[in-house]
């Protein structure tokens, strides 16, 4: 009885699938002439493309520029100008508020800063987001050419230059030598300099270290004062003859000759005996009568030295080298390594050591290869899981939509300017498990046709085409929306990720053409129905299983007889057996629905509570990083090189370093650029390289929170940071406020109370203020009555102190086509002292002698190192930063107790830097998110004509969210931009398994199904599908976000959010379905 109805069941089955079959003929006949299988019934053509698509892809690829990160435009200006020996207060009132005040009334300009320290004015001009930069720097410059006629006659004039995130150094060279002092070096370097300016993609070289040949006249002030003559009177006689000039030209005797005065200094000698004035019996007096003139060096600013594998550092010159815009900087550093090699023994002598001691090259490349290391074995584990559960044609067959969607996106990236760098690469490995997802759905859909229906090839090509071209077009709109918005992000964080929404998008599109094209094209040739054949014996060893399995996998096996097959199924009979439980009830669809909203509010409170850290960019590994030494104001350089000797002691012992660079008497910004002058003689910064990734225990960023401890202790006075290289945009400290007000001593007072309660925080570090002491200052004050009477004017005697203070190297002459400064002043063992300075004296007009305390009062009076600004108005800033503690709420917090003491009126306290600047692009950035579901509603609404299964697609976003935010609570994760935009992905990736199961509801129920079934059948039948798309993406993320500290959290941001949602979508889709059409469709049939 049993087997005639099983026979009969057989029977009834045949037939169906007969029918089905001819139906799908018929509707392939209808279908054929569609745009979407033209290059299916095109094969020829799709192969040629395929050639195409290789050669031109492998061509792109080879030819594009390499960068560690995008180059993008920043809308930040700089105006620069110096003022020598002018006081900060000086600076402040003389300079920077003359070209504020000119520049204030430009549109367009969202902020300004400024900063007055001695001799030096810095003006930061930050423009609204959309401005045109080319424009608003035009505008820009023209406005200080304006206040030009305003500022000192001895202030250089400004220089406006547009702020570039790339503008610092690529490439540093060392130049050592036990045997050649640093004057020598230096003039190797140079020869070098001239040689690296040739290389293409070179835009700058500058050289730090070392000391300039000069001619070195000290004068005698008391010899000076018994001939009557004045420092000025004499600068401007030197001045006044050392010139070569042309006087024209004249003809003799038919020939045409130019007439040229030649009387430019030609060495030392010659200035020496020049003269410059005559004694009262007529007699001449020469310039060494009074001053002792010699060739020499200059003063020296700034030290450098450098250490290899732990040696005892020895003294160095070094040059740095920048890059164009656009340029490659693999290809540049490799031109000068060359370059350098071929001059040795022409530029520089044998004997002299010149070491590459950093090239940014190396970092590149090594980011550049970490993520194609990854995205090699992302590609490998997506491969295998298709051969395990597809088998090896299909695995074959989906495995070439990785390179040929990649050589359509790398030719799209080409088009538009985009170049080979961590960003761009990142979106490429982001994209691989996300665009096999449509290849493996039109695999397994010509699988299923012939092995189901025993299509051939070509009509199982056609028809899963039809079937589920709408959808996975659906699918990638989705996707592409939710990524679309990133374009639209402001500011510099939306510069620098554009590039992932550009290489996402043109990669999904792409995957799109090849997975309903090439792959199905492809599929006519290698997917054939499986014949059984009888099975041949391996042997009876131990490996006999081994063997069989093999052969299951490699020659074709039915797939119902696979292990993967069979744990697919298990899985589907589970769950169709007990996902009615649910469907049939109405009271457990209203609790499992409720209990989701109940869950995913719960959720979104963890970060409310500070259960989840949040950040701007996690830290990245690093090759290397550099430390910063600030000592008192007025500390000598012979000071700062004691404690710098001290640190790089520590240094020495430390394995983990290659070799450091030291530089005393210079400063380093976050930016890498580095400045050197009289001022920063109290300032020292060591660059430190570390050994390669792969010999070192710990991340760079862990390395040098050990360090930290080890080195604070040695410096008792003064203050330590350290600087690791950004793994974002560049961004304001961690921890910023501003207090704001007229009175410094007020402001100064203020910031000191805020900087002591932020110290007293847990976990804060570096913490310091704007306001910084310098040694103080001598200030004569002259008595206006006394000059009158005496024929004295004010400027008389401020230019004849000035002359005698502070050296003048103004005049210069040629020597062997070199130029060589003459650095004129008063010998430095009369100006030693407070009492040589109240000896220095003026002559009025009559030749009489003047001691300056005879003409006015000199006071010692105590001054600001640095003078800040913001939009016109005296600012402190309070900086700081956290070692493992959260920087927004540590701000939060210190602005609670800020509310409780009393600050002045007219004073205000407000936050700032990457805090601020973090949470303006998290609420841009959820605004394009909001956007983008925006878009896929739309999209949605298009596909499926229907509200309610829009709304149904919609809801596994909130899926998504709940597992980011529980997985990111569970595993201890930070919450930073690039775990939003991991978010953000998720709303594109998640609802495509919605729109899978929505897609086949529909077609069960189309085809009579009641609504149970037709919900409970679709979880069953594209079970498969959606498990093996979600295994491929977590597995095509895993390698990145184990391997990649920077985008560690946005990886398991997605594989959290999409393997809970996938794990819940095929419970909670099907049950709103029922509870929402239960009235519209029968429940059974």
């Amino acid at each position: 009885m049993n087997s005639t109805e099983n026979s009969s069941e057989n029977k009834d089955s045949r037939v169906k699938k007969l029918k089905l079959r001819e139906k799908i003929v018929r509707e392939l006949e209808e279908f054929e002439n569609s745009p979407w299988v033209f290059l299916i019934r095109k094969s020829k053509l799709t192969i040629l493309i395929i050639i195409a698509l290789l050669i031109f892809g492998i061509a792109t690829i080879k030819n594009m520029p390499r960068e560690l990160n995008p180059e993008i435009e920043i809308p930040f200006a700089i105006v620069v100008t110096v003022f020598p020996g002018a006081s900060p207060l000086d600076i402040e009132q003389q300079v920077t508020k003359k070209i504020e005040s000119e520049i204030s009334d430009l549109n367009g300009i969202k902020r300004i800063d400024s900063s007055s320290s001695l001799g030096f004015s810095s003006i930061f001009v930050e423009f609204e987001a959309g401005e045109d930069i080319d424009k608003s720097i035009k505008e820009l410059k023209d406005k200080v050419d304006n206040a030009k006629t305003e500022l000192p006659e001895d202030a250089s004039e400004p220089k406006t230059v547009e702020a570039k995130i790339d503008d610092r150094p690529v490439m540093e060279v060392t130049l050592v030598s036990e045997e050649y002092d640093v004057a020598e070096l230096k003039q190797f370097a140079e020869n070098l300099k001239d040689e690296i300016k040739g290389v293409p993609f070179v835009s700058e070289v500058n050289i730090s270290g070392g000391r300039d040949r000069v001619i070195k006249v000290d004068f005698d002030q008391d010899i000076l004062a018994k001939k009557g003559l004045t420092v000025q009177g004499v600068l401007g006689v030197l001045s006044a003859n050392n010139v070569n000039f042309p006087a024209g030209s004249i003809v003799i005797e038919k020939s045409r000759y130019n007439v040229r005065i030649q009387g430019e200094f030609k060495d030392s000698s010659e200035v020496g005996i020049f003269p410059i004035g005559a004694n009262n019996d007529g007699s001449l007096i020469y310039l060494e009568d009074v001053a002792k003139v010699k060739d020499d060096f200059s003063k020296e600013f700034s030290r450098s030295r450098f250490s290899i594998a732990g040696d005892e550092p020895l003294d160095a010159v070094s040059i740095q080298i920048y890059k164009k815009t656009g340029g490659d900087v693999t290809a540049l550093a490799s031109e000068v390594r060359d370059r350098i090699e071929n001059e040795k023994g022409s530029a520089y002598p044998e004997n002299v050591t010149v070491e590459v001691t950093n090239d940014f090259s190396k970092f590149v490349t090594d980011s550049i290869n970490t993520l194609v290391g990854n995205g090699l074995a992302t590609v490998f584990l997506i491969l295998l899981l298709l051969l395990i559960f597809l088998g090896w044609q299909e695995a074959f067959l989906a495995g070439p939509a990785v390179p040929f969607s990649f050589f359509i996106a790398f030719i799209v990236m080409a088009s538009v300017g985009e170049s080979l760098n961590t960003i761009s690469l990142f979106a490429l490995v982001l994209s691989l498990g996300l665009l096999v997802d449509s290849a493996i759905v039109i695999v397994e859909g010509m699988h299923n046709k012939v092995e189901k229906y025993k299509l051939t090839g070509y009509q199982a090509a056609i028809s899963t085409v039809r079937e589920y071209a709408a959808p996975l077009l659906a699918g990638m709109l989705t996707t592409v929306a939710a990524f679309f918005p990133l374009l639209f992000v402001k500011g510099i964080f939306g510069s620098f990720i554009r590039t992932i929404p550009i290489v996402v998008i043109s990669t999904l599109i792409a995957g799109l053409f090849v997975s309903v094209s090439i792959i199905p094209a492809l599929g006519t040739y290698l997917i054939k129905p499986v014949r059984k054949k009888k099975e041949e014996p391996c042997g009876r060893n131990f490996f006999t299983k081994v063997c069989l399995k093999m052969k299951q996998i490699f020659k074709g096996k039915p797939r119902k007889e696979r292990f993967s097959s069979k744990m697919f199924d298990w899985i589907a009979k589970v769950y169709r057996r007990n996902i009615p439980k649910i469907l049939t009830s109405r009271k457990r669809r209203i609790q499992v629905i409720a209990g989701i909203w109940i869950f995913f509010f719960i959720s979104m409170a963890l970060p409310v509570f500070g259960l989840i850290k949040m950040q701007a960019f996690g830290q990245d590994d690093s090759d290397f990083f550099y430390i910063n030494l600030e000592m008192p104001n007025g500390t000598v350089l012979e000071r700062t090189d004691e404690i710098t000797k001290k640190i790089e002691n520590e240094l020495r012992k430390e394995s983990e370093i290659e070799n450091f660079v030291t530089n005393i008497g210079s400063a380093i910004g976050g930016d890498g650029a580095t400045s050197a002058s009289e001022g920063d003689s109290n300032k020292a910064f060591i660059q430190i390289n570390l050994i390669d990734k792969k010999e070192r225990e710990t991340y760079s960023f862990e390395f040098v929170s050990e360090l930290r401890k080890k080195l604070e202790p040695i410096v008792t006075q003064g203050d330590i940071r350290f600087v690791e290289l950004d793994s974002g945009p560049p961004a304001g400290k961690p921890i910023e406020l501003r207090v704001s007000g007229p009175d410094l001593l007020i402001l100064e007072e203020f910031a000191e109370k805020i900087a002591d309660e932020l110290k007293s925080i847990p976990t804060t570090i570096d913490v310091e203020t704007s306001v910084k002491l310098a040694a103080g200052e001598l200030v004569f004050t002259p008595n206006k009555e006394i000059l009158a009477k005496n024929g004295i004017s004010v400027i008389q005697i401020a230019g004849e102190l000035r002359s005698k203070v502070a050296r003048n190297d103004d005049i210069e002459i040629t020597r062997d086509g070199d130029e060589v400064k003459i650095d004129t002043g008063i010998n430095d063992k009369q100006l030693s002292s407070t009492e040589d300075i109240k000896g220095l004296s003026v002559l009025n007009s009559k030749g009489e002698k003047f001691s300056i305390t005879e003409l006015g009062m000199l006071t010692f009076e105590p001054s600001l190192a640095t003078i800040n600004r913001r939009d016109n108005e005296r600012i402190v800033l309070i900086t700081g930063d956290s070692d493992g503690g959260n920087t927004t709420e540590i701000t939060q917090q210190l602005l609670g107790e800020i509310e409780k003491m009393s600050l002045p009126s007219g004073y205000t306290v407000s936050s700032g830097g990457e805090a601020q600047e973090m949470m303006e692009v998290y609420i841009d950035m959820f605004l394009k998110m909001i956007l983008g579901i925006v878009l896929i509603l739309f999209i949605l609404v298009l596909q499926f004509n229907s509200y309610r299964q829009t709304m149904i697609i919609i809801f596994t976003i909130p899926l998504a969210m709940i597992g980011v935010l529980w997985g990111m609570t569970i595993f201890r994760m930070t919450l930073d931009i690039p775990a939003f935009i991991g978010i953000i992905s998720l709303a594109g990736i998640v609802v495509n398994n919605a729109i899978i199961l929505i897609d086949q509801i529909n077609r069960e129920l189309k085809e009579g199904s009641g609504l149970i079934d037709a919900a409970k059948n679709a979880g069953y039948i594209r079970l498969r599908p959606i498990f093996l798309t979600t295994i491929t993406t977590i597995i095509g993320l895993l390698p990145l976000s184990i391997t990649q500290p920077i985008w560690r959290n946005l990886g398991f941001a997605i594989i959290f959010g999409l393997a809970f949602s996938t794990l819940l979508t095929l419970i909670i889709v099907p049950t709103m379905f029922v509870s929402l059409y239960r009235k519209e469709y029968p429940l059974e049939k």
